[in-house]
């Protein structure tokens, strides 16, 4: 998971009664610097060059009790540098630069420098979706799942986070450097028809 809480040591058993009383009086867990830089949501299970995770995360979650470690306005604040979720741009974005045989997210150009949408649309929609399919119909859902999906485990992780004294966020990045699976919160933009000169927002 790409969430914080991965490494907080608070467990909440089942009905919400919490099982380590003492967590409170610990440290954060990043150490007593008051930056913490990451983490990133990778995309995966369909082979591709920058393709890293092999399986289904879980997506974040905002913790509805006391993470473990002292919080509040009388608490420190902290800073998470550098973290993202990894997306697709829209179809206006991507078919500009892909023959119509490859418009679908595992067309054979998909297997270039890219990071694949699979687990970011499995973990939130369900695995019953044929990301195989190929067209104008299957291309643009599944794009548009892909950035949803990026926005809702931004929000988690954002909303995760200021629950816990982490009151700045940097997001890696503000601009997609190509049109495909990448970082960027601004699509990738050129002269080309069906994209916009700068690149347009992306969902989040």
């Amino acid at each position: 998971t790409a969430c914080l809480t991965r490494n907080i040591s608070l467990v909440v058993e089942e009905g919400g009664s919490v099982a380590d009383s003492g967590a409170a009086n610990r440290p954060p867990p990043w150490g007593p610097s008051a930056e913490w830089h990451g983490p990133y949501q990778h995309g995966g299970m369909f082979k591709a060059v920058n393709g890293g995770q092999d399986a289904l995360f879980r997506p974040p979650v905002v913790p509805a009790v006391q993470p473990g470690y002292p919080i509040g306005p009388t608490q420190p604040g902290y800073m998470v540098t550098e973290t993202g979720c990894v997306v697709m741009s829209s179809f206006e974005s991507m078919s500009a630069t892909l023959a119509p045989e490859d418009w679908s997210l595992h067309s054979p150009p998909m297997r270039e420098r890219n990071y694949p949408c699979d687990p970011i649309i499995f973990s939130y929609f369900g695995e019953s979706f044929d990301l195989n399919q190929t067209g104008p119909a299957p291309f643009k859902k599944h794009l548009y799942l892909c950035m949803l999906g990026q926005a809702l485990q931004r929000k988690a992780d954002i909303e995760s986070w200021r629950s816990a004294n982490i009151w700045a966020v940097l997001t890696w990045q503000l601009n997609e450097i190509w049109p495909t699976g990448g970082w960027g919160s601004v699509e990738y933009g050129t002269p080309l028809p069906g994209q916009v000169m700068g690149g347009r927002w992306k969902p989040l």
